[in-house]
């Protein structure tokens, strides 16, 4: 009690309205659909550990269940590469996950960037902050910590990708199912489902003519056909960034 009588008030506390789920689990996370998503209902959010930008793995369930439904958020600064890729890749017949822009004329982009934010801070800090400050997008972004990357969700334009569980080739070894499926036998001439059993070779070599057309050295380790122009010894390509769909 302070001098005159005065009881000090109690400090309010945080409220955190959503579920305390915070971890993504990728090997188990099924795919949802990128239409009719109701930003209210995120309960987690994930950045990717790899890549210069990295993308965000979000838990929005179509139905309520206890199985991880996700979508993938692209947020990115160059979004005009981005589009130009996936044409340049429909163009060429490469198989990609369907895709949906979010732009800043309509009021989605503010509801994903928002929910996106608030659901990182409680990560976080296990709580929001108070009164408008919940709903103040540059408060959430110091609160959500740039160590977890909430800097990056804060653009004019989000790239929402289809979500596809996935083995990349680095790990393909530890996966016979997909390696029958991957590499032609020579006793068969097609596959159960029916499919031509050179069409995975076929699509690594449309994503090689992909990735040489864009000068993407990020993927398949060509080195006399990148090492040459960047002078170095180095192995370039990183097999962990072609992927394998489980199915």
């Amino acid at each position: 009690i302070r001098k005159g009588g005065d009881v000090p008030k109690p400090k309010k506390k945080w409220a955190d309205p959503l579920t305390n789920q915070r971890v993504i689990h990728l090997d188990s996370a099924i795919s949802r659909g990128l239409d009719s998503i109701d930003w209210q209902k995120l309960r987690a959010i994930q950045k990717s550990a790899g890549g210069s930008e990295g993308v965000w793995f979000v838990d929005i369930p179509e139905q309520e269940t206890e199985e991880q439904q996700l979508l993938v958020i692209k947020a990115s600064g160059s979004m005009a590469a981005d589009i130009f890729s996936f044409h340049l890749g429909e163009q060429l017949g490469v198989l990609l996950p369907k895709y949906r822009v979010l732009t800043p004329d309509t009021p989605e982009l503010y509801n994903a960037t928002l929910n996106c934010l608030q659901r990182l801070t409680i990560q976080v800090n296990g709580k929001l902050p108070p009164g408008r400050e919940s709903n103040n997008l540059s408060t959430l972004m110091v609160l959500g910590g740039t160590t977890a990357g909430a800097g990056t969700l804060n653009r004019p334009f989000f790239l929402l990708l289809e979500f596809i569980p996935n083995i990349d080739a680095e790990h393909i070894a530890q996966h016979p199912n997909i390696v029958k499926k991957v590499l032609p036998t020579l006793h068969n001439t097609e596959e159960e489902d029916g499919n031509s059993e050179t069409e995975h070779l076929e699509q690594i070599g449309k994503i090689l003519a992909f990735d040489a057309i864009l000068n993407n050295f990020d993927r398949l380790p060509l080195g006399k056909l990148w090492k040459y122009e960047l002078e170095t010894e180095v192995p370039l390509g990183n097999l962990g960034n072609l992927l394998f769909r489980k199915d």
